[in-house]
């Protein structure tokens, strides 16, 4: 299975000093054909003042011709553009730094780009297209971006938050940067330049068939002798009618005289992978005129490239049969479809486990309904990048109090929770694969809360000069709660920053159950269903809470031979038994009743063993007839832990654990590991106090510490 990309980002220098290092990176983008509107001066023109100094932010200047404010979402406007670097980014010198050069604009979004009270500031978001393809702040080389006013988020930081934090575990994500906005002279506020979501290099690293289609007319049209028009007219052609790729033939219009175009000497079809290069948005809109249909549950499929896909039924009905072989394992009662197949089978589980995490941490109220992204690459469904996050993170603006809360899981808005998100939240596996990768992810959670102060100091003096300029927003739900003032920047801050403090403590608190429930989830344990492990066995129950999540029972990392147990049941009506390990591996179906228990065993080489690690059991009771009786799951988890002895606390510094007698105190060990560009400053329970090597901790419960850094 290919996964995303996870190549290092060399502006190092700048993301150090601001918050994270990304290192894990997927962005950057093909070149489209451009249009001609209006033109533009492109000299340097009226590009105003920067007031702020080197050491303020980066900024942008925009000009057009005859001051002619940009407001259409479908017509590309010729503009002249120029970035002025700060400090930080001093080495990211391009064509665009060095002098004004020519761009296309023209203005995005949904939900902000109707709001009068945006629309009197003319704060616009806006898509940008390149002539020429450039470096911008050290993010890759494309012609294509998107400038976000971040309108809806007075702080101007959930959106880099969520893109940010989903790099940082190696999702495929979009990279950004703070700048200021001229536009015709005129200050315009903080804007988020961000890599725009597309198929190419190191944005969403799949397989481009509209670039195929490109190098393809090229190719055809050099060897015919083509002029340039005739040339990029069969580019278009090829990229809005898809039916050659499988075919290898196309009749071609041109100045109303019709070509046949034999392209079987170009390629050979029996080298195609037609099993990736799909990027799919999650639209419950389904507007536009790209390629779109819903599944059998109602959910929207939007293809965001090759858009055109409709005009080839092979391509088309891949991935139709793909995604809804995926859905209808999911909707499934044990998880498989009626060909067999789990839905693990159609999808990078990773990704969909980080990808839901990074929603319900962020608490993003569009879940299930819109700006959902995913792509498929070598048959399966990958998911990312994560997008739309300004309404985020206890955001809720105009919508109704219950979003500003941190105290429940979000899953498909508008969905009647019918949809994929509240659907694989019912899977014990996925839970236990969530609740692992979320106390494995201590550090960068820390790293993203410590890095809230150092944007405040970043841009918090921007900030309140945008709030000046621009005002509070229309119908701002949160001033009711502030005595009837509208959230400025400093008061909104302190509002993100507390929100995500009480959602992460209380994320905590929920996923450490290995009977968790999240949210509207339908699997619920059946209370006459039963594991028992043979005399001698290597398995405990788990009774410490020492390292996040409670499993239900412990096995060394070490085990080596096979882990057997039996399942029981005090149902008369069920015959037979099914268990399930880690999702799609069966351990057989076999037959036991009230009176007779069935046997399993597990060979260790399909146990997932490194200490931490979670593995799910599924059983499933079956009638005489074959309906489902019951259900009920366990949770293992590996541990080169002992549980404690009674009387006894278990107490975690990193990989070392201890057993401390109640009432007693430990010490706080040394640390031994490193880590570039950062200096240890202890050891913490994410609870704002740190402790250092050598300082004494009395626990009172099972408790976990893990590594606090700060950068250099």
């Amino acid at each position: 299975m290919k996964t995303p990309s996870k190549r290092k980002r060399f502006s190092s220098a700048v993301a150090l000093l601001l918050a994270f290092v990304f290192i894990l990176s997927s962005c950057v983008s093909a070149p489209n054909n451009s249009d001609n509107n209006d033109g533009a001066d492109t000299d340097n023109g009226n590009t105003g003042t920067d007031t702020s100094g080197s050491g303020g932010l980066p900024s942008i200047y925009i000009n057009t011709r005859n001051n002619k404010q940009i407001t259409s979402k479908t017509e590309y406007t010729d503009v002249a553009i120029k970035f002025e670097l700060n400090d930080l980014y001093s080495e990211c010198t391009n064509a665009y730094t060095e002098n004004a050069g020519r761009a296309q604009l023209r203005c995005r979004g949904n939900s902000s780009y109707g709001k009068k009270d945006m629309q009197a500031k003319n704060k616009y978001s806006y898509k940008l297209r390149l002539y020429e393809k450039a470096d911008l702040f050290g993010m890759g080389e494309s012609r294509h971006w998107y400038l976000l006013a971040n309108w809806f988020d007075v702080t101007h930081m959930r959106n880099k938050l969520a893109y940010d934090l989903s790099g940082v575990l190696g999702m495929t994500y979009t990279e950004s940067t703070w700048v200021k906005l001229y536009y015709d002279g005129e200050y315009r506020g903080i804007y988020s330049l961000v890599e725009s979501i597309r198929i190419d290099e190191g944005r969403v690293e799949t397989f481009d068939w509209e670039d195929f289609a490109e190098d393809t007319a090229e190719a055809y049209g050099l060897r015919n002798q083509f002029s340039a028009d005739k040339a990029e007219a069969l580019s278009e052609t090829m990229k809005s009618d898809l039916s050659w790729i499988t075919t290898q033939k196309l009749v071609f219009n041109y100045k109303s005289k019709a070509e046949f175009v034999d392209l079987r000497s170009y390629f050979d079809t029996s080298e195609l992978d037609l099993t990736s290069g799909y990027l799919i948005e999650y639209d419950g809109r389904l507007d536009g005129d790209n390629t779109k249909w819903s599944t059998a549950m109602g959910l929207p499929v939007v293809m965001d490239s090759p858009a055109s896909l409709s005009t080839n039924d092979v391509m088309l009905n891949y991935v139709k049969t793909l995604i809804q072989d995926f859905e209808d394992a999911l909707f499934s009662p044990t998880y498989h479809n009626a060909k067999g197949y789990h839905y693990s089978e159609y999808v990078d589980v990773e990704s969909l486990v980080d990808f839901w995490i990074i929603w319900n941490l962020f608490n993003n109220i569009e879940f299930g309904y819109l700006s959902i992204y995913y792509y498929i690459d070598d048959g399966k469904i990958i998911f990312g990048p994560c997008w739309d996050f300004d309404n985020a993170t206890g955001n809720i603006v105009t919508l109704k109090e219950k979003w500003e809360k941190w105290d429940y899981w979000v899953n498909d808005r508008g969905n009647n929770n019918d949809g994929w998100f509240s659907q694989v939240v019912s899977d014990p596996y996925f839970v236990a694969m969530a609740q692992e990768r979320w106390y494995s992810m201590r550090e960068p959670i820390d790293d993203m809360m410590r890095s809230l102060d150092i944007y405040y100091d970043y841009i918090g003096e921007e900030a309140v000069k945008c709030y000046e300029r621009n005002g509070p927003r229309e119908n701002w739900y949160l001033k009711d709660r502030n005595g009837g003032k509208s959230y400025d920047f400093e008061t909104d801050f302190a509002l993100l920053k507390d929100w995500l403090t009480n959602r992460i403590k209380w994320i905590d608190e929920n996923f450490s159950s290995p009977t968790v429930c999240v949210d509207e989830s339908v699997f619920e344990r059946s209370d006459k269903l039963f594991i028992s492990f043979p005399s001698g066995t290597t398995v405990e129950k788990d009774l410490a809470n020492a390292y996040g999540v409670t499993a239900d029972y412990i096995i060394p990392t070490g085990l080596s031979s096979p882990l057997s147990f039996y399942i029981s049941t005090m149902h008369t009506s069920a015959k037979s038994v099914e268990v399930l390990l880690n999702g799609s591996h069966s351990l057989g179906k076999k037959s036991f009743n009230d009176k007779t228990p069935a046997s399993f065993s597990i060979d260790p080489a399909d146990l997932r063993l490194k200490s931490g690690s979670l593995n799910s059991l599924i059983v499933i009771a079956y009638k005489q007839n074959g309906a489902i009786r019951s259900m009920t799951s366990f949770t293992i988890e590996a541990s080169s832990h002992k549980n404690p002895s009674k009387g006894k606390y278990a107490v975690s510094f990193g990989e070392k654990c201890a057993q401390v007698t109640a009432g007693e105190s430990i010490t706080a060990p040394d640390i031994t590991a490193e880590r570039e560009g950062f200096t240890a400053l202890g050891w913490t329970l994410g609870d704002g106090r740190i402790y250092k090597p050598g300082d004494s901790f009395t626990p009172e419960s099972h408790v976990s510490f893990y590594i606090c850094w700060q950068r250099d």
